[in-house]
C-alpha cells in the first residue's frame, strides 16, 4: 500500500530503434492462476488497503483517495531473452475518470515499477520511483467488450489467448515485449507501443487506486524467440 506523492506528466523523447529484421515465433502459453500456488503474490490487509487471495481471484482494494494498492510476484520470464507475451485478466470494481487500474511490470518493489494504467477514457504508461508516478505516455483508447478469444491483428505471430474467466466486464491487459519495444493491448485491441523500454526484473503485478477494488484472476504468458533460435 503506498501513498501517491505526485503524479507528474513528462514529455517522452524516443530514439529510433534499429534492429535486424527477425520473424518472432511463440513458445507454448502457460497460465498462472491465483489458486494454483505457482507464484507468490504479495498479500496484506492494512488500514489504507489490502490484497488477498480469495479462491480463484486476488482481490486488491485501495481504501483512501490518495493511495494506491498493488500486488505482484516474480514469474519465470527471462527478460534478457528476445521477448515475451503476458496477459492479465482483470475485473475492476468500476471504471470511471477518478480511478485507475492496470498491469505492472519490471516491479522492483511496491514503490518502484513500470505500468500501463487505465481510467474510463485514457491510458497512461507510467514509471514509479519512490511512490512518485511519472506519465511517460498517455492517450485515448477504445475497447471491445467480453471477447471470448483474444486476437491481436497484425501480431499474428503471438497467436490467440483465451481469457481465464468468462465475464462481460473483464479487462484483459496484454503486453508484448520485443527487443525493447513494449506494445499494449486491451481485450485484444492494440492501445499503444513504446520503444526503448528497459526491463530488469521479471516481476509483474496489478494496480488500483483511490477507493477502488480490482480482482485479478491470473496471467497467461509465453516467450518469444527468433526463428533461427527455434531451428537450433
Amino acid at each position: 500500500m503506498k501513498k501517491i506523492q505526485r503524479f507528474v506528466a513528462t514529455a517522452m523523447f524516443l530514439l529510433p530503434l534499429v534492429l535486424p529484421a527477425q520473424t518472432m515465433v511463440l513458445t507454448d502459453y502457460k497460465t498462472v492462476r491465483m489458486d494454483d500456488g505457482l507464484a507468490e503474490w504479495t498479500e496484506f490487509d492494512e488500514k489504507e488497503g489490502k490484497a488477498l487471495i480469495k479462491g480463484e481471484y486476488l482481490e486488491i482494494e485501495s481504501r483512501a483517495d490518495d493511495y494506491y494498492a498493488a500486488s505482484y510476484a516474480e514469474l519465470p520470464v527471462n527478460v534478457a531473452d528476445a521477448g515475451f507475451v503476458l496477459n492479465a485478466d482483470l475485473l475492476p470494481g468500476s471504471i470511471d475518470d477518478k480511478h485507475m487500474f492496470g498491469l505492472m511490470f519490471d516491479v522492483k518493489g511496491n514503490s518502484r515499477f513500470q505500468a500501463i494504467l487505465f481510467n474510463k477514457k485514457q491510458y497512461y504508461v507510467v514509471s514509479c520511483d519512490k511512490g512518485e508516478l511519472t506519465v511517460d505516455k498517455k492517450g485515448l483508447y477504445k475497447v471491445q467488450k467480453n471477447p471470448k478469444l483474444l486476437q491481436f491483428g497484425g501480431f499474428s505471430h503471438i497467436g490467440e489467448i483465451t481469457p481465464l474467466v468468462d465475464n462481460s466486464k473483464l479487462m484483459s491487459v496484454t503486453m508484448v515485449y520485443d527487443h525493447g519495444t513494449a506494445t499494449f493491448f486491451l481485450n485484444g485491441l492494440e492501445i499503444t507501443s513504446v520503444k526503448n523500454v528497459r526491463i530488469e526484473y521479471p516481476s509483474f503485478g496489478f494496480f488500483t487506486d483511490g477507493k477502488s477494488k480490482l480482482k485479478a484472476y491470473g496471467v497467461t504468458y509465453s516467450l518469444l524467440m527468433a526463428d533461427d533460435d527455434e531451428e537450433q
